[in-house]
């Protein structure tokens, strides 16, 4: 029932943002402009994004040391990632952890390796808001100050947590504190015990810096050719009088905060809105801004549907298949043939 309820709302969310999107806009202007784009650039757009999937592999291996997944297999996975996310329940990262069980990864350190990356990620679209908004004409010095603050809390952030990864006992001691503070936490004791040890986990792996500059590195790749992708698809509408950059920048920002809004089908409504309101804030006409919205979320999603297609014939896996799969009571050991491969 709860399901059903959750599907249903996802489908209204959808309908409403779309509706939004779309009232007061020539719908003949919009398909004229689709029909126009570059096919060229349309190709190095999928490139793009296939890259961008093909490095966020490469950093996700990084973060699994000690455990030898196959690179292709582990592209596989990470598609399917992408892929089921686009479903109401987005079931794509507790598929990877599972799957990833089934070349030797325990269950537990493939879910903390998901938990790492979604820091980063949230750490980078905070840095990329941050150097957009001051950089947008018009915006009020106290929106600069406060995006600067806003920036500095997120590095200020992630640097505590890879400090109580460095010295766990210390984030133990600070939350029994909380718990004395705050007795009525009590309740939810064990849950937020395993969430901290589940944080420190992921952590760990970046407590050093000669494992923290990869992940970094690949982490700035892999989110350089999602903005790549995007901007070519500005030239590929062949967009014009505004600034192309920016509103690329600001343009993946926003529609990653869509992507974490749970309550719609595949994204669609709240993705393109937030290409509509780039569109408003760089003074991109409404025609383009729409157009552009429908042509990155529907290529991207093919794109994504395509290599998850692929992945699950490779894999010889199909979704029931990963829903009936239970991990192993012991998880096994990592291997020590030797170092993660690069």
């Amino acid at each position: 029932m709860r399901q059903r309820l959750f599907i249903l709302a996802s489908i209204a969310v959808s309908v409403v943002f779309m509706a939004l999107v779309l009232r007061d806009v020539p719908l003949a202007q919009v398909m004229e402009r689709i029909q126009q784009i570059d096919l060229f650039w349309l190709g190095v757009c999928f490139c793009l994004v296939t890259l961008a999937l093909w490095t966020r592999m490469i950093r996700w291996r990084l973060l699994l040391p000690g455990y030898t997944l196959p690179a292709t297999k582990a592209f596989h996975i990470v598609n399917i990632t992408f892929g089921l996310n686009m479903l109401p329940l987005r079931a794509g990262e507790v598929a990877r952890s599972l799957l990833a069980t089934r070349y030797g990864v325990p269950l537990i350190t493939a879910a903390t390796s998901v938990v790492i990356e979604r820091l980063l990620d949230v750490l980078m679209v905070v840095l990329l808001l941050t150097g957009i908004l001051t950089q947008i004409p018009g915006i009020p010095p106290e929106t600069e100050r406060v995006a600067l603050l806003f920036g500095v809390a997120g590095f200020t952030g992630f640097g505590v947590l890879l400090f109580f990864a460095a010295f766990p006992n210390v984030a133990h001691r600070l939350l029994a504190l909380v718990f004395r503070i705050l007795p009525f936490l009590r309740r939810w004791q064990p849950q937020l015990e395993k969430l901290l040890e589940q944080i420190i986990e992921g952590l760990r792996p970046l407590t050093s810096l000669q494992k923290l500059l990869p992940v970094v590195l690949w982490t700035l790749i892999a989110w350089t050719a999602s903005l790549a992708g995007l901007y070519t698809l500005h030239l590929a509408l062949d967009i014009q009088n505004v600034n192309l950059i920016l509103s690329t920048a600001l343009g993946v920002a926003l529609a990653s905060f869509s992507i974490a809004i749970p309550v719609s089908i595949a994204s669609i409504g709240p993705f393109e809105a937030a290409i509509e309101l780039t569109g408003r804030i760089v003074g991109m006409d409404r025609v383009d801004s729409v157009s552009l919205g429908l042509i990155y979320h529907a290529f991207t999603s093919l794109c994504y549907l395509m290599w998850t297609i692929i992945a699950f014939v490779d894999l010889g896996v199909s979704i029931g298949d990963i829903l009936k799969q239970k991990p192993t009571p012991d998880d096994p050991e990592p291997t020590t043939t030797g170092t993660h491969p690069a």
